[in-house]
């Protein structure tokens, strides 16, 4: 939303833009694009202090957030997960999906419900993701939006330990959803201290493939890729928009909304490890995945910034209460 409405790349909004960046937030909100296209789409105000529906709620799911399924529901969804004869305690998309066509919801917003039900993206629905996806098409029944993203209140308790939930908003993240993204992930401190002297994951081969294409997509040739620049060739890939996201968030190890060449490179190897071995990327970058030339400043940055995004994202908050 930010890089967006700031086009010109200044750090700031006049009152246009501003106004620009709030309606994709209003976009994002009622469950459409978030793009330029969209703000000629009929949408309802932004909503920032309305906290009635659990669908509103987001950041990182921790133990404090009450489930938003309610226990009655819950009893409810468990015998309809139940009729279906699940396997190992897991149903596949083969038995869930007359359930979910059978609300005659769009097949693009089922297509969402499932994306976001599928918690730990094994292709499979285990008691409490489904109870996630019928909470969700009740919702979408009512007329509110589906997220693009899972909010937190929506996470079971049984998946809070491995997961972390950025705010409601489409691939490519901006620097302020990228940080939180990584808020309940171990830092680079954590990781081994051999990092330095561990090859890289990216051949040589490839490096250079993937460096074309970063020449190819750094229309305004600064050095970097941005969200904006990114966006089209991550979603050509196939892959969802959730997991698109999630590395977008591991290679931009400065959180600042932009990869260099080299963490594009990083990116398109772990696109390339889901759809040619089916391998997901990790909840963290592991020593070997780090670019090399992150692998000195990193740590430092995240020592002495940890907040900086996050001050930003808070600032325009405030700015609107």
């Amino acid at each position: 939303i930010w890089d967006l409405a700031d086009q010109d790349g200044k750090g700031i909004l006049n009152k246009q833009e501003f106004f620009v960046a709030l309606r994709l937030v209003a976009c994002a909100q009622n469950g459409l694009d978030v793009s330029l296209s969209s703000l000629k789409l009929p949408v309802p105000p932004p909503r920032f202090s309305d906290t009635s529906s659990p669908l509103l709620i987001s950041g990182t799911a921790s133990a404090d957030v009450p489930w938003a399924v309610k226990l009655e529901d819950k009893a409810k969804y468990d015998a309809i997960f139940d009729s279906l004869n699940p396997a190992n305690g897991l149903l596949s998309g083969e038995k869930v999906k007359p359930v979910l066509l059978n609300s005659k919801l769009p097949v693009d917003i089922l297509g969402r419900v499932w994306e976001l039900s599928d918690i730990d993206h094994d292709g499979m629905l285990d008691r409490d993701e489904f109870a996630v996806a019928m909470f969700l098409v009740y919702c979408a029944l009512e007329k509110e939006p589906v997220p693009m993203s899972l909010p937190a209140a929506l996470v079971p308790p049984s998946k809070r330990k491995i997961v972390s939930i950025p705010g409601s908003m489409p691939f490519i993240p901006p620097s302020a959803s990228a940080k939180e993204s990584h808020q309940s992930l171990p830092s680079v401190g954590m990781l081994p201290g051999k990092a330095p002297l561990t090859q890289w994951v990216v051949s040589p081969a490839d490096k250079i493939k993937y460096d074309e294409i970063f020449l190819k997509t750094d229309n305004d040739m600064d050095g970097f890729v941005s969200g904006v620049e990114a966006r089209e060739i991550f979603l050509k890939t196939g892959l969802p928009s959730a997991l698109l996201a999630h590395i977008w968030a591991l290679c931009d190890t400065h959180d600042c909304g932009k990869l260099s060449k080299e963490q594009f490179a990083l990116a398109f190897h772990l696109i390339n490890q889901k759809l040619t071995k089916g391998i997901d990327p990790p909840q963290v970058l592991t020593p070997e995945m780090i670019p090399p030339s992150d692998r000195v400043s990193l740590q430092k940055f995240r020592l002495f910034f940890p907040f900086c995004t996050t001050l930003l994202y808070i600032f325009i908050i405030l700015s609107v209460s």
